[in-house]
């Protein structure tokens, strides 16, 4: 390398941060803070659930050894996981305003309904996209100040998981009664296709496809890098990926106060963003906004636009067109 990788504490760093969850089954909380001391509390009593980004790591580690030995077959293995996150707002009740202003002027405090209309959102009130109509976070809703996600293998883990966490933050209460953590909607489950599509996104193409991978090597092995490389050294593809396809970025991309990438030189990063408070150290940022996909109309525009490119309306030839324009076949090989 270029230029050391740097090291990096995964015990530092939420599992769905880094290397994410990838599970079936995922369940969101939303939540509103009554009572800061007991919220505070509350939060004490779950920290130590959290999945870490080793714990992450390592389980995808071994179920990747098992399901080689089995050729191919299920590992077998399952887990249920969950992690936190805060909202600006949820974050300067629990914090000091000390704290609070390490955090920025930009996106993160603004939100994501003020700037809507800069991801293209349609500006008529009326519109289903319009922010006042979200299913989540709808302009005059109450405020989501804390997320908690928890996924999991199987539906069952999921929702007895999700049923402990709602028991358990019962126990803490406002001097009225009220829950210190108040649910603002209900819960908001998710579960990937099942079956054969098990793996593809709704449109049906394989999902995962050239995912990039971080740099960096872990605290606790400094010789061991986080992102396996099993690209011959003597190739000058190396230095650039992991394995075949899957681009190595440096960690400051997603982890903050770490370097960043250089669109200029991969093998040389840019200097981290300068950190407001030492605490934002190995955070990050999660967006979290409900798309609606028209699966029906995609594939009767690349049937239309099959017909115009090529004379052809037959299956073949709009997989064909939809391949140029996902990038991909069905299946995940590269289209060419």
């Amino acid at each position: 390398m270029t230029t050391t990788e740097p090291l990096i504490d995964l015990d530092d760093v939420q599992g769905n941060v880094y290397p994410g969850f990838n599970k079936d089954h995922q369940t969101f909380k939303f939540l509103e803070i009554s009572d800061v001391a007991q919220a505070r509390l509350a939060l004490a009593e779950l920290i130590p659930d959290v999945a870490r980004s080793s714990a992450v790591r390592a389980y995808g580690q071994a179920r990747s050894i098992i399901k080689a030995q089995n050729e191919g077959s299920p590992s077998g293995l399952t887990a249920t996981w969950m992690n936190i996150a805060l909202s600006y707002n949820g974050f300067t009740k629990l914090s000091t305003p000390s704290l609070a202003d390490g955090l920025g002027e930009g996106a993160f405090k603004a939100g994501l309904a003020l700037r809507s209309p800069l991801l293209g959102d349609p500006l008529d009130a009326a519109a289903r996209g319009h922010p006042s109509n979200w299913i989540i976070g709808a302009t005059g809703t109450p405020s989501m100040e804390l997320i908690i996600t928890i996924a999991g293998d199987r539906r069952e883990d999921v929702d007895a998981y999700a049923l402990s966490i709602d028991q358990r933050l019962a126990a803490y209460a406002t001097p009225d009664g009220r829950p210190a953590l108040r649910s603002v909607r209900e819960d908001l489950k998710g579960d990937t296709l099942g079956g054969d599509l098990n793996g593809h996104e709704h449109f049906g193409f394989k999902d995962g496809i050239s995912q990039p991978a971080i740099r960096g090597r872990l605290a606790a092995s400094p010789e061991t890098f986080i992102t396996p490389r099993i690209i011959d050294s003597s190739s000058p593809l190396a230095n650039r990926f992991g394995r075949p396809g899957q681009v190595l970025l440096w960690p400051g991309q997603l982890l903050l106060g770490q370097p960043r990438q250089n669109g200029q030189d991969p093998n040389t990063p840019l200097e981290p963003w300068p950190l407001g408070a030492e605490w934002l150290r190995n955070g990050s940022f999660m967006v979290l906004r409900l798309l609606e996909q028209d699966v029906p109309g995609f594939w009767t525009q690349m049937r239309s636009y099959a017909s115009q490119v090529l004379s052809a309306t037959d299956d073949l030839s709009t997989d064909w067109m939809a391949s140029r324009v996902v990038g991909r076949w069905r299946s995940g090989a590269h289209r060419y």
